[in-house]
């Protein structure tokens, strides 16, 4: 990816191709059953963790749900020691989703596809539509707590100037139109990118970060009111499209603690947080 600091976290279907057969690699496809069933990369393990949710971000809940990730990834035949490759349809925010859980666990060699399996079938690259299951393995995780912002760690960075929370959700979304939780608006203070922005919807890969004119992505670190040296807490109503957009800060050179809070759409939404602390929570009118 150019002009990122990281490059290697995103790999080219070539990338990918050259690795193929070397020990431990490990491919995860996240898009639904069908769509894997109808043709997936070769040796490539399923693994559709769109509704894998907590609707609660306490230390209780959120250690359990932490545990069924782990699990999850051993029952796919995942160690905690293999290189592992997520990836979609393109770079879409479930395999994006994938590549973050996989830090939070303590992951070091994680990997998302560019393009997606899109870009690997146009590059001429095998697929395949049989292939044995899994062998279960045990997955050692060591949750880096760092990276996932929770209720609380939220209302705290709203009231720290040195701290930036971001809205990762559709414009209509953020000033309260297109209302998918009990209360529509969003976050004081919150700064708004949708993760869309971050995406080429022609080629489905990353944007580069040195594009010309400037992307979004590229702004996103250059902006007098988003310091990229700061912490960054991201939202969405799930932690699919927040987790989507860590690729900007810390990929284009920024040094933040890049922190998604993993909220439920079918839970009542962060806002109701706000009114329970008696917190003001920005409605439409005042967007």
């Amino acid at each position: 990816m150019q002009g990122y600091a990281n490059p290697d976290l995103l790999w080219s279907p070539e990338t990918l191709q050259a690795r193929m057969g070397q020990p431990g690699l490990t491919i995860i496809d996240t898009r639904p059953a069908e769509m894997y069933a109808k043709g997936r990369i070769v040796g490539a393990r399923h693994f559709d963790l769109y509704f894998v949710n907590t609707d609660d971000t306490d230390p209780a809940p959120l250690d359990a749900f932490t545990r069924m990730w782990a699990n999850m990834l051993g029952w796919r035949g995942v160690r905690d020691t293999d290189t592992i490759v997520f990836y979609g349809a393109f770079t879409d925010m479930c395999a994006a989703r994938g590549f973050w859980f996989a830090e939070y666990l303590g992951h070091k060699d994680v990997h998302v596809l560019d393009g997606g399996i899109n870009a690997w079938t146009e590059a001429g690259l095998a697929i395949e539509t049989e292939s044995d299951p899994p062998k279960p393995q045990k997955f050692d995780a060591s949750p880096a707590a760092n990276t996932v912002a929770t209720y609380q760690s939220v209302l705290t960075a709203m009231e720290d100037p040195d701290c930036v929370i971001v809205d990762n959700r559709s414009h209509d979304e953020f000033i309260g139109v297109d209302k998918r939780a009990r209360h529509g608006g969003a976050i004081p203070t919150a700064k708004h990118l949708d993760w869309e922005d971050l995406y080429d919807h022609d080629t489905g890969c990353m944007k580069s970060a040195t594009a010309s004119p400037p992307t979004k992505t590229s702004r996103y670190t250059a902006t007098p009111d988003i310091d990229p040296r700061m912490p960054i807490w991201r939202f969405d109503c799930s932690i699919t499209r927040a987790s989507a957009t860590t690729w900007a800060p810390g990929r284009n050179g920024a040094t933040a603690t890049v922190s998604p809070y993993p909220s439920l759409r079918n839970r009542p939404s962060l806002a109701d947080t706000f009114y329970r602390t008696r917190r003001p929570y920005r409605s439409p009118s005042s967007c």
